[in-house]
């Protein structure tokens, strides 16, 4: 079925959100490790990484209008202020915790998996690898619901992978570590009581026991490129940030044995680096080899030199867990007053985009949660779009000569036009582009508006 545009958008409000996504748009984070071990019997054993809610962008701010707008206008509302008027739950389908970000833009929550949930085993003979998802449920402070967003898969498991893990393993891709991914590293010293998380924060590393980031590990090859495949124990990483671009110094990432006396030991002939292990990051820099990255007193990250009388300070142990964060971002138009075009409906129906594709000339999206009445939108022109099943959505390449007003994101090669789907009033972003090269854009899009390098 066939549907043409959704009037209560306009291409001068999806123009103008274009141009300033930073300012319209509302985005929500769900951060969480890809693997969590099970309790037994009596002991509860929370997760490693607390799944953490993180609330983005000055759509939030429009979004509480309704609830705030006795106060104040919502263009003159902090971040802060709307932060105050959202309020939310996060499940793993075995009861509900509460989020509260009082006053900040994001919540975590205490999470745990136990012997007694009937959707893993009641027993680690009888346990087997199961998967399951979180669900965020977001509400306005006067209980309107804005919507259910759902994380990536979690895998159970119920002990620490071996320290001999093969490849060859069929649950090996959400065991080990694979360059490229995001790790999360957590440090426990007799210093301080809880845990502390390295975060990478306004352009440098730090510690924090409340929050912790998504740090993009890399395997490095003698020419100092990434390179792709299993991370094992010895070889040099890059630990960066994918936000931002900050990285450490060049590290090699060393096993770590022991509880109370913890050693840096050799590892066997390419032993992989699992899930929960612990690890140390020696510097290989001519004349810093005896160096490590390690947990300051104060909550900063330096350069130690951690070995003494054979052992390794526990400032210098980091336990290293794949992460995820899936990213949600949409926007609700309203008019320049700031009064939205129409109320906002509920989210239960989130399109994800996984794949774009252009066949004759025909785009293809491929993803989840499609729906009748879905409209796709390049830049800032709406296409007639075909809903073919929940996952496939399809429509016809617009011509270029509608598309010389849309905002575009340029570069020094390419030029990249957002594609977004509309839905009951609502705008999706998808995460494509549709691309095109410089010297076309430079010869065709006069008229086309950069908002970006």
């Amino acid at each position: 079925m066939t549907h043409t545009m959704d009037f209560q958008i306009t291409r001068e409000r999806m123009r103008e959100y274009l141009r300033n996504t930073d300012h319209y748009e509302c985005r929500l984070t769900i951060s969480h490790s890809r693997a969590v071990q099970k309790s037994y019997k009596n002991e509860r054993r929370f997760f490693c990484l607390p799944p953490t809610v993180t609330l983005e962008g000055g759509g939030w701010q429009g979004l509480c209008t309704s609830y705030l707008n006795n106060m104040k206008p919502w263009y003159l509302m902090t971040t802060t202020e709307a932060m105050n008027g959202i309020c939310g739950t996060i499940t793993n389908g075995c009861g509900d915790e509460r989020l509260e970000f009082k006053g900040k833009n994001y919540a975590q929550a205490k999470m745990s998996i136990t012997s007694e949930d009937p959707r893993f085993g009641t027993s680690e003979k009888t346990s087997k690898a199961t998967f399951f998802e979180l669900t965020v449920t977001l509400k306005k402070t006067h209980d309107q619901l804005i919507g259910h967003f759902k994380s990536d898969r979690i895998k159970v498991i119920s002990k620490k992978p071996k320290k001999k893990q093969s490849i060859k393993n069929t649950d090996c891709k959400t065991l080990v570590i694979i360059s490229g991914s995001t790790v999360a590293l957590s440090c426990k010293t007799k210093t301080f009581s809880t845990t502390r998380f390295m975060l990478a924060d306004e352009g440098q590393f730090t510690g924090s026991a409340d929050r912790w980031s998504s740090l993009e590990i890399c395997l490095v090859n003698e020419n100092g490129d990434d390179v792709e495949g299993y991370i094992n124990f010895d070889q040099v990483v890059r630990l960066s940030d994918p936000r931002t671009g900050i990285s450490h110094p060049l590290v090699r990432i060393r096993r770590v044995e022991g509880k109370e006396k913890m050693k840096v030991v050799p590892s066997g002939k390419e032993e992989p680096v699992c899930q929960l292990y612990k690890c140390a990051f020696q510097l290989i820099e001519r004349g810093k080899e005896n160096l490590y990255l390690a947990m300051g007193s104060r909550n900063e990250i330096m350069e130690y030199d951690a070995i003494k009388d054979g052992q390794l300070s526990d400032a210098a142990v980091w336990t290293i867990a794949s992460s995820s964060d899936t990213v949600f971002r949409f926007f609700h138009p309203s008019d320049p007053t700031g009064n939205p075009y129409n109320p906002l409906h509920t989210l239960d129906i989130i399109p994800t985009v996984s794949k774009l594709f252009i066949q004759n000339n025909t785009i293809f999206l491929e993803g989840e949660n499609f729906a009748e009445k879905m409209i796709i939108w390049i830049g800032d022109y709406p296409v007639d779009t075909t809903f073919r099943h929940t996952w496939l959505l399809t429509c016809p390449m617009p011509e270029f000569s509608h598309l010389q007003s849309c905002p575009y994101m340029v570069n020094d090669k390419s030029a990249r036009i957002q594609v977004s789907i509309a839905y009951r009033g609502v705008v999706f972003a998808t995460g494509q582009v549709l691309q095109m090269t410089r010297e076309v854009y430079d010869r065709f899009a006069v008229q086309a508006v950069t908002v970006g390098q």
